[in-house]
């Protein structure tokens, strides 16, 4: 749905490490943002107790898969050393990517309140705005004010206005961003689309065709092309890219939808078909915009010790999910609830139908070989 991209590194001589995040997507789904946590970055390990030695422990942690420990780590760095500003963004980073967006939220605004110069920290609360359905752009603007040259934070800022609505401010963006980085396709990509949004239908064609010519592969450009092709008139041609994206992608929503619209009178059996696969993947994602949902206030209600409500949630999420893609991570959320409940005996049920499922969870097993040792696993 959405490629991943480099990172932003704000490493210093190879010492500070941090987990990176880019809100780059590639042009679909253009009413929903869905950032992800895509690199860790680290440079050579440093043993010590300082805040920023800490830090680095925890990537390192976080880049074995050991979310928990590396949890530990970034806490205790802030815990140590206020100063340490990557602490604030890798642990909200790490906490987003739980679903644990309120807790996410208020490491960024103590973090924010100690370093509101770190371009990085407004990135990833312009994440968290995003998620929680509120405008990002005004904190995507904060860390382009901060880092005008950073081609990424630039693409972050288009990319949200574009998906704002607000494609004109979206160009000026874009263009700057595809100047400091001709080569980079899926702002190119982005670029079109924003010009579609403002009419530039022949300058919008001519960006999707350059980024297919070179991506010949790139669904989502063209979709988009499809979309140009109608609108200037040419309703076979914009059919068949239609067709060519469903090829790639037979799970393609905005394909799908479009198909079964320009079909209704010329080819009403295949619009229904269209029309019923498209329905299917709006339900799907109803559910897993309610499971998340529930995870965040099973989360919520952990941290503040409503140990019933908090198993109440994750057990509706559950039981919502069925065989969606967190069902693991359900299992393990229940499972240290329980742990922290008291109920050892459940907790391992969890854990285990976790580990189950998704044998490669370095934080269930984790959690399973501390419930060996002790009765009770601590979530803070």
């Amino acid at each position: 749905m959405f490629d991943e991209l480099p990172g932003h590194d704000t490493r210093k001589n190879g010492k500070n490490h941090s987990l990176t995040v880019v809100a780059r997507n590639r042009p679909s789904q253009l009413s929903a943002m869905r950032f992800l946590l895509l690199t860790i970055c680290a440079a050579g390990l440093l043993w010590g107790q300082s805040g920023q030695d800490l830090n680095n422990l925890g990537v390192d942690f976080g880049r074995q898969g050991r979310a928990a420990d590396a949890e530990s780590m970034f806490r205790r760095a802030i815990a140590s050393d206020s100063g340490c500003r990557q602490a604030y963004s890798n642990l909200a980073l790490l906490l987003f990517s739980q679903n644990r967006i309120e807790e996410a939220a208020n490491t960024l605004n103590t973090g924010l309140q100690l370093h509101a110069d770190v371009a990085l920290l407004w990135t990833v609360q312009a994440m968290v705005e995003s998620k929680l359905g509120h405008d990002p752009t005004e904190s995507f603007r904060k860390a382009v004010a901060l880092e005008p040259g950073s081609v990424d934070f630039r693409a972050n800022l288009g990319i949200a206005l574009v998906q704002w609505s607000r494609s004109d401010e979206a160009m000026h963006e874009l263009e700057i961003a595809l100047r400091l980085a001709p080569a980079r396709l899926e702002i190119m990509a982005w670029l079109g689309v924003a010009e579609e949004g403002i009419g530039d239908l022949q300058r919008a064609e001519g960006h999707f065709r350059k980024v297919i010519a070179q991506q010949p592969a790139n669904k989502d450009a063209r979709f988009f092309l499809g979309r140009c092709l109608e609108r200037t008139g040419r309703r076979d041609a914009a059919i068949a890219e239609w067709r060519n994206v469903l090829n790639m992608d037979p799970d393609h929503a905005q394909a799908l939808y479009a198909l079964q619209r320009v079909l209704r009178k010329s080819d009403p059996g295949a619009a229904s078909e269209y029309l019923a696969r498209f329905a299917a993947l709006k339900q799907n994602e109803q559910r897993t915009a309610l499971v998340d949902g529930l995870q965040i206030a099973g989360w919520t209600a952990a941290r503040s010790g409503n140990w019933p409500n908090a198993i109440a949630k994750l057990q509706e999420a559950l039981s919502t999910c069925g065989d969606c893609r967190d069902r693991a991570a359900l299992h393990r959320m229940l499972g240290l609830v329980y742990a922290d409940s008291g109920d050892v005996t459940t907790a391992r049920r969890e854990l285990a139908s976790a580990l189950q499922l998704n044998a490669t969870d370095a934080t269930a097993r984790a959690a399973m070989e501390k419930l060996k040792s002790q009765p009770i696993l601590a979530l803070k």
